[in-house]
């Protein structure tokens, strides 16, 4: 199994090609901005730092038997190395919107992450996503069919613990990224009675973590909310059999 990606190689990994931290997962240059902006799609394919930091690499340390692409913005690199093999479009976020709320992302990669859609996804070997709702909007708007495959942790025969009538605790888990609304969260626990706390259990993402959480501990709600913060894990695009690739450079 050969992976792609930003971070140490899994476990897992026959050969691991990293994707040097600091090589974007989009355009830099103000060429190639424009070249966002203008809607000229096609050339800014594989374009980015990322993708030229490794795109000879991993094309060369081909053929492969299964190509998985991690994420929309890996779809270029994707079918770049997959000549005749399959791909399998693992979507983990409804891409068009993922980040809708920045402007200058809606204005500019939103209409990318579409482009990449509808040129990649209908040709497919396989496109899974997490929930039924993305599913349902990837069939909808692009045509194909979409499989569940959930972020889940493998089966735990576990026994749930007594319910204490005065004690509620509400749980969080995710990405420390303002776009989650973690502090409209934790305002709207302050608002409920004292037998509610919240726990979050969160994933410090470079370029996601928001400075207002330097603020949380501040918040008056902090006396019933705990926080614990991980620093990213080194990412692993995909769990795969042996000779595939799995590439992801869109993991930042």
């Amino acid at each position: 199994m050969t992976t792609v990606g930003y971070g140490e190689a899994p476990a897992s990994a026959t050969r691991h090609i990293r994707v040097p931290d600091a090589a974007a997962s989009l355009p830099q240059t103000l060429s190639g901005v424009a070249r966002l902006a203008f809607h000229r799609h096609d050339a800014v394919e594989l374009a980015a730092p990322g993708e030229r930091a490794v795109r000879h690499e991993v094309i060369a340390a081909g053929p492969y038997d299964l190509v998985v692409a991690n994420d929309a913005r890996a779809l270029p690199l994707a079918f770049a190395a997959a000549d005749d093999a399959p791909v399998w479009a693992d979507m983990h976020e409804w891409a068009p919107q993922e980040r809708a709320a920045n402007v200058v992302w809606r204005v500019l990669v939103g209409p990318y992450m579409q482009h990449l859609c509808e040129k990649y996804l209908p040709r497919a070997a396989a496109v899974t996503t997490v929930s039924s709702g993305l599913a349902d909007l990837y069939n909808e708007h692009f045509g194909v069919r979409t499989e569940l495959v959930r972020n889940a942790t493998e089966l735990r025969d576990l026994k749930p613990s007594p319910v204490a009538a005065d004690r509620i605790r509400l749980v969080h888990s995710g990405t420390a990224d303002p776009q989650r609304n973690i502090v409209e969260l934790i305002e709207a626990v302050g608002r409920l009675d004292g037998r509610y706390s919240l726990d979050l259990y969160l994933i410090e993402v470079p370029g996601a973590t928001s400075r207002r959480s330097a603020d949380w501990p501040r918040r008056r709600t902090m006396s019933r909310c705990t926080i614990r913060l991980r620093p990213r894990p080194s990412r692993v695009c995909s769990t795969n059999t042996t000779s595939e690739c799995s590439s992801s450079p869109c993991a930042r």
